[in-house]
């Protein structure tokens, strides 16, 4: 995204910001931290929940959801389902987002013969189609402000991996998911294997990822939030 990538720009925009707005809101405490707004006000995204009868069981998909670049860990992704390819032969990888390298990737896919496995899907906008019949959401990412496809997927009872990164930890709890480092292409190997053996735990983490959103992160506590904010002002 333009405005991370542009250091002038996010210094201009939080001076306009600052000069203009009575009140700022922010998505995540990483973000008031990081980005200055010493005062801003913290209110998380929200999503939708499902009904809770059809989100009983895992499937067979693992998904990776966002711009599918560098900067969220597409690459280490694929480098990591390499080393544990027998584990995965029965199960598709489905990379949902736009692509702005599409024949490096393509290239990486098949260079690490995953070709059978992995498909990038490009975007889709309809979040049914992407979480029916999955069994883990995996977003490696490097930076991330707050991470909203990871409370999509927690809401649809997805167990979920991810980094230890930017507002991310305020989302992810290790009784939900699973957080590593960026760029250790072993550890999130390892944890996708761990998750993908034991079926009792990524129900587990599914399952209470789900009551973590329906308790923090709907779209009623956003409105909320929101609402008593500009009851304030």
């Amino acid at each position: 995204h333009e405005y991370y990538e542009n250091v002038f720009l996010q210094k201009l925009i939080l001076i306009l910001v600052r000069s203009i707005a009575n009140e700022t809101i922010v998505v995540s405490n990483y973000m008031k931290k990081q980005k200055g707004f010493k005062f801003a006000h913290v209110v998380h995204n929200g999503v939708e929940i499902k009904n809770e009868t059809h989100l009983n069981k895992l499937g067979s998909k693992l998904v990776f959801v966002g711009r599918i670049k560098k900067e969220k860990g597409a690459q280490d992704l694929i480098v990591s389902l390499a080393e544990i390819k027998n584990i995965i032969t029965k199960k598709s990888v489905h990379f949902y987002g736009r692509c702005e390298q599409i024949e490096y990737f393509s290239n990486l896919i098949k260079e690490k013969k995953l070709d059978n496995i992995v498909q990038l899907r490009g975007f889709e906008k309809d979040i049914d189609s992407i979480y029916s019949d999955t069994y883990l959401f995996m977003l490696p990412s490097y930076r991330e402000s707050f991470g909203i496809s990871i409370i999509e997927a927690m809401a649809n009872r997805i167990p979920v991996i991810s980094t230890n990164i930017g507002g991310i930890p305020e989302i992810i709890t290790p009784d939900c998911g699973i957080l590593v480092s960026p760029g250790d292409i072993n550890t999130l190997a390892l944890s996708i294997k761990k998750l993908l053996s034991d079926e009792i735990l990524a129900l587990k983490m599914g399952k209470n990822g789900y009551e973590k959103v329906k308790k923090y992160f709907t779209m009623e506590c956003f409105v909320d939030k929101i609402f008593n904010l500009l009851s304030n002002i």
